[in-house]
């Protein structure tokens, strides 16, 4: 009897967790069948798994070596020549934990700082970052592209989560809290958008928490803002990043230093739009969709809801053009990329792409607005969204903006997926009671998650 009590206590334990659970256990199944096959050992893998290798394995000389010739990314660089000279194992464990700590950190921002509390809030997570076009995260090899970006991002994100609870919520963090939240700051403030990124939020976490009446200035914000502030001034100073302009510009665009300021611009805006419409992204278009659906929602004026679907009228249009194409024989099935000088064949393709994309992001602003009642809601839609886009445009300004921008629109990514929780969470009500619609919203994350998966094993089938 004892016996049978104890199993079912056991039994009901596990069932409990695996119910509370089930989101985060599917993810890292979804990512472990892929990462089972990846081969990490191509590009700039192969480079990085012999670096420490012709220093004799000595991280200071390595570092410096870095720092004068190549980039100012100080702690990735190590982790990644350290973790490219282990047996790949190492990486893939550490970046399946990493892709999970991005799912809990999203889970947790979109709770605690945009206060969304449905219960449907982490399906939702799970099924967007599955959709999300994970074989970006090998454009420039698996290891390398994933410790620049995507482990850059899951680290940032926990660090702004901290911040969040220390200013919102007036809580302490705990010693673990404390030295995680340091060591994620010296790891993501090293890559230079990320720093930016968050200076910015810590800066205002400061003055936020001044303006909440406390007379002590928090030690860790103030702490972890003067490491961001130490790595910026390390960034501007770094003599490597001067070279690797010149060496970028040979090898990827001999035509940078004849780009203006505005031919800059262009090449970041229309590089990044390309990526979205060129490849179907089943984020991007829900995206589009949800402004139209939260304007709908909201608002039975007929002009407004107009707008609001110019946004996925855009993208369809523009995907459709491509897949003809593809079928044409005009175009390989890849992201496309714009000539950097205009006056070539792309020319006339480039200013309808870059008024589509104003088009497209003015609708979409507008909508977002219309979407909700309350004003600090549309705030913060929109300021993700301009965070989302900024490192796409600065991008613009290097000579590596059309191989990078395939990873960089991680940061567009992870912004779109906040806003269409935002959403989410302001029309759940009425679009359960439209069983069609909330039908196709599933539907469009299944094929997203679909169509992530197909790309995945190509690249592994093709590159490895």
């Amino acid at each position: 009897m004892e016996h049978t009590n104890q199993r079912r206590t056991i039994s009901a334990v596990a069932k409990k967790f695996l119910e509370e659970n089930r989101y985060m256990i599917f993810i890292i199944c979804f990512f472990t069948a892929f990462h089972f096959f990846i081969r990490p050992d191509y590009w700039d893998d192969a480079v990085y798994s012999k670096a420490l290798e012709k220093f004799h394995y000595n991280l200071v000389e390595y570092t410096r070596y870095r720092y004068t010739m190549g980039s100012s990314r100080i702690f990735i660089e190590i982790c990644l020549s350290v973790i490219a000279a282990l047996p790949d194992m190492i990486w893939k464990i550490t970046d399946i934990f990493m892709i999970v700590l991005l799912f809990l950190q999203l889970d947790c921002f979109a709770e605690f700082a945009l206060d969304i509390c449905r219960k449907e809030r982490k399906g939702a997570v799970a099924l967007l970052l599955c959709a999300f076009p994970f074989s970006s995260m090998a454009s420039a090899g698996w290891m390398a592209t994933t410790t620049n970006y995507l482990w850059v991002v899951a680290l940032g994100l926990y660090v702004i989560n901290r911040a969040v609870k220390v200013v919102k919520y007036q809580k302490s963090l705990s010693t673990v809290e404390t030295v995680s939240m340091f060591l994620a700051v010296l790891y993501s403030a090293s890559h230079e958008l990320m720093a930016a990124i968050l200076f910015l939020v810590l800066a205002a976490a400061m003055i936020l928490y001044w303006r909440n009446g406390q007379k002590r200035i928090s030690p860790v914000l103030l702490l972890s803002l003067c490491i961001v502030i130490g790595l910026l001034v390390y960034i501007a100073c770094c003599p490597g990043n001067r070279q690797r302009i010149l060496s970028d510009t040979e090898n990827w665009m001999p035509e940078y230093f004849q780009l203006s300021v505005t031919d800059k611009i262009r090449m970041g805006m229309v590089t990044a739009f390309l990526h979205f419409v060129s490849i179907p992204s089943a984020v991007f278009f829900l995206f589009s969709c949800c402004c139209f659906m939260g304007t709908c929602c909201s608002t039975k004026k007929w002009y407004k809801r107009a707008v609001a679907l110019l946004p996925a009228v855009i993208d369809c249009i523009w995907s459709t053009c491509y897949f003809i194409s593809y079928f044409a024989g005009k175009n390989v099935m890849t992201y496309q990329a714009p000539l950097p000088l205009l006056g070539g064949a792309d020319t006339l393709e480039q200013i309808a792409l870059l008024f589509s994309l104003m088009v497209w992001l003015g609708s979409a602003c507008c909508a977002i607005c219309w979407s909700f009642p309350e004003k600090i809601r549309r705030w913060h839609c929109i300021l993700l969204l301009g965070i989302g886009c900024a490192p796409e445009l600065v991008l613009g300004f290097t000579p590596t903006v059309v191989a990078s921008m395939l990873r960089t629109v991680i940061y567009l990514y992870m912004a779109m997926i906040l806003v269409i929780l935002c959403v989410w969470d302001a029309i759940c009500e009425k679009i359960k009671k439209n069983r069609g619609v909330y039908i196709f919203l599933i539907a469009v994350s299944g094929m997203g998650i679909v169509l992530n998966a197909v790309q995945i094993i190509r690249h592994i089938l093709v590159y490895g």
